[in-house]
């Protein structure tokens, strides 16, 4: 019957191991969605059960279906048409939330993914090939007669440049594998994508994207990393630029020494492969926003997109719940937002200062280093021993902010000053003063302050004591 009706039987199953729990897979095939039923579920069981790792479902031929997972998808897969004619063609469309670097297996043989931006006839191609899209984040796998083949992900690290329409990329590959000091095999770019500012830089909005793709699944809860960036938010700022037309310049960096596909625990999870594509995502970052990176290739950056994979946390619904794209900008100079206010010597600062960071659009730098290794923000007396300065003189930069809480001169003097300055990572040419503070032994309101950036002086007016 199913012949008749042009219907096939699609076997899904789940290779990566350890089996983690899979939520409820959705089919949507034009304006109908379906459940995968799971294998060996009984009268009491719907749609899943823990650590199963097949799938069953009744598709239409000749169509396109997309495959949505509630949480993220398994790394690897096996697809396979049950009891289908040899003619009987299937192209599915698999939602990732992460781009990955995807490979094909058929009749033992690999084949790499196809990139594009302008969607091929996919029943026209050949079973077995397969095609990714940034701006879709779907991969479509071709499939015809009851032939398996298998999806793979090796893990890789994805770069988008954000630069100026017609900017040179000669040789960009080979140039980041020689600042990164790795084979340059592990380094590609892999697409060139180009448009109106507004439309390119949707495409790293993986949660957009979902909820496009798959309107049917229970839509996971955004959650905001450290030092992460909303990319929505990111998105409406920078539609506003100056810039009409942006490249996105998509680079992918893959791990170095990635075991065998059919050891699949030591290949995924392996902590050596986090940690190393880890340390290549905070050496771009911290060469972005330095401006080592704009110096080195000569390219006027106007922001980087990093998408890293997630080897360390197989949670079902990592993936989905937090879309790992972070927004990237290099910050120009420091601003000093909230300005100090001298009290009791030995006691608290009556007001504590509030430093942030500011790209050349004065707009306020949430991101600054990778989410591992945040960047931190000093504070010491100018031509004064440290011991006069109490409290707590370093803080960690969170969503753009230093923030001091307990800071205290413990004696007077009427001409203390404060300087602050980036101390992690080092090297970065970060200053910023604030002088002269009086802090008389008796109490004040106030004292006279002077604040002093990038040549503005603003003079705060004497007050009377009490």
């Amino acid at each position: 019957m199913c012949h008749q009706m042009d219907l096939s039987v699609l076997i899904l199953k789940n290779l990566f191991t350890p089996v983690e729990p899979i939520g409820p897979i959705l089919a949507i095939t034009d304006h109908f969605a379906q459940v995968f039923i799971s294998g060996g579920m009984t009268k009491d069981q719907c749609c899943n059960i823990p650590n199963q790792k097949t799938f069953y479902s009744i598709l239409p031929a000749n169509k396109i279906t997309k495959v949505c997972f509630t949480g993220s998808t398994p790394k690897a897969l096996r697809l396979q048409l049950h009891g289908a004619l040899n003619f009987t063609k299937l192209v599915l469309a698999i939602f990732y939330d992460i781009p990955a670097s995807f490979y094909i297996v058929s009749r033992r043989e690999r084949y790499s993914t196809v990139l594009y931006d302008i969607a091929p006839e996919f029943q026209e191609q050949e079973p077995g090939s397969s095609f990714f899209s940034f701006r879709e984040n779907l991969l479509y796998v071709i499939l015809k007669g009851d032939e398996p083949l298998e999806v793979w992900t090796d893990p890789s690290v994805h770069l988008f440049f954000y630069v100026a329409q017609g900017t040179g990329t000669d040789q960009l590959s080979l140039k980041l594998a020689i600042f990164l000091g790795i084979d340059p095999t592990q380094v590609r770019l892999v697409q060139t994508l180009q448009g109106q500012a507004s439309n390119v830089q949707t495409i790293t909005d993986t949660y957009s994207k979902r909820k496009r793709h798959c309107p049917s699944s229970p839509q996971p809860r955004r959650v905001r990393r450290h030092s992460g960036t909303n990319l929505k938010d990111y998105i409406n700022k920078t539609r506003h630029r100056q810039v009409s037309q942006l490249e996105v310049l998509v680079v992918e960096i893959k791990a170095s020494n990635i075991p065998s596909h059919n050891n699949t625990s030591e290949r995924m999870a392996s902590t050596t492969i986090q940690r190393d594509l880890q340390n290549i995502s905070n050496c771009i970052i911290n060469a972005l926003q330095t401006g080592e990176l704009e110096k080195t290739f000569s390219v006027q950056i106007d922001s980087v997109v990093v998408i890293e994979p997630n080897l360390g946390n197989n949670s079902r619904s990592s993936d989905a719940a937090e879309s790992r794209g972070v927004a990237y900008v290099r910050p120009q100079r420091l601003f000093i937002d909230v300005q100090p206010i001298a009290g009791m010597a030995g006691l608290p600062l009556l007001i504590q200062p509030k430093i942030t960071f500011l790209d050349i659009k004065g707009n306020r730098v949430k991101n600054l280093g990778h989410t591992s290794s945040s960047w931190h923000l000093s504070v010491y007396l100018k031509d004064a021993s440290t011991t006069y300065l109490k409290g707590t003189t370093t803080v960690a930069i969170q969503d753009g902010w230093g923030k001091f809480s307990n800071l205290a001169f413990s004696s007077p003097s009427s001409n203390w000053r404060l300087i602050f300055n980036v101390t992690s990572p080092p090297g970065i040419p970060f200053l910023c003063f604030i002088y002269p503070l009086c802090m008389p032994s008796s109490f004040w309101t106030g004292g006279p302050s002077w604040l002093v950036y990038g040549g503005l002086h603003i003079y705060g007016s004497k007050r009377k004591k009490n």
